[in-house]
């Protein structure tokens, strides 16, 4: 990987981290029998714990000045399916139903999340009923989502967690 550059890489395992220091945040990962080594300037997560994020602060609550935490009243149903890719790049969609996700995490695999109830079970939706969802979402542009077999699925709570000042070495 080279700076400035973003090449995205699913299934990547990390293998150490180096560094975090005012000269940025190094990690030596491996994908598919490659070494290659990351090298970023900032640590941000959208996971739903934050743990990537919150591995590479050195974090202590005490330090922050103010915490702020909650549940938001919404959820994500995300699948993974069996599926080329609708596009190259990685849609966001607002729709009057809510927002969807659409991304690509190898050339037959992609990850598709809408906004939902948290409080909704899985059961409740078939296949043929998450792409019923999926399709008004995403209608625009002369976009078309492509379908495929749903291998997996889940409704992940959405929660909000911030420390302010929320920054390390070089800021």
């Amino acid at each position: 990987m080279r700076r400035g550059g973003s090449q995205g890489r699913a299934g990547a395992n990390e293998r150490g981290r180096h560094s975090l220091d005012k000269t940025g945040d190094r990690r030596c990962l491996s994908c598919d029998g490659e070494e290659m080594v990351s090298y970023s300037w900032a640590i941000s997560s959208r996971a739903v714990t934050a743990a990537t994020a919150s591995a590479g602060m050195p974090f202590r609550k005490e330090a922050c000045a103010r915490t702020t935490s909650g549940f938001i009243p919404s959820g994500w149903f995300g699948i993974l399916a069996k599926a080329p890719p609708s596009s190259d790049e990685l849609i966001y969609a607002h729709h009057d139903r809510g927002f969807a996700l659409i991304s690509t995490r190898s050339p037959d695999v992609q990850r598709m999340y809408f906004q939902c109830d948290p409080h909704d079970s899985v059961d409740n939706w078939s296949d043929e009923r998450v792409w019923e969802e999926l399709q008004p979402r995403t209608v625009g542009n002369s976009f078309q989502l492509k379908e495929g077999r749903i291998f997996q699925k889940g409704i992940i709570p959405l929660r909000s967690f911030v420390c302010e000042p929320m920054q390390h070495g070089r800021y």
